[in-house]
C-alpha cells in the first residue's frame, strides 16, 4: 500500500519544513520509522511516536528508490 494513495484525496501536496516538497515516502514494516525524499533529494529520517525529525542524509547524485529492511533497521538507498 502507497501511503500517498491512502490519504484523503483532499490533499494534494506534502511538504517538509522549509517548502520541501515530498517526492517519495517510505514507511518501516513495524510503523516506526518513516523515510521522506524531498525535492532537494535529501533524505528526511522521521522516528517515534509521534514522529520526530531524527536524520538527514545528503547522498551523491540522484535517488531511485528506497527501501527498509524487513526489521526496519536498516535504509537501503
Amino acid at each position: 500500500l502507497d501511503p500517498v494513495e491512502a490519504l484523503p484525496r483532499h490533499i494534494t501536496r506534502l511538504t517538509l519544513p522549509g517548502g520541501v516538497r515530498i517526492q517519495r515516502m517510505e514507511a518501516s514494516p513495524q510503523g516506526a520509522r518513516l523515510a521522506l525524499l524531498g525535492s532537494d533529494n535529501k533524505v528526511h529520517l522521521y522516528s517515534g511516536d509521534p514522529l520526530r525529525p531524527v536524520a538527514l542524509h545528503d547522498p551523491r547524485g540522484s535517488l531511485t528508490g528506497m527501501a527498509f529492511s524487513p526489521d526496519g533497521k536498516r535504509l537501503a538507498l
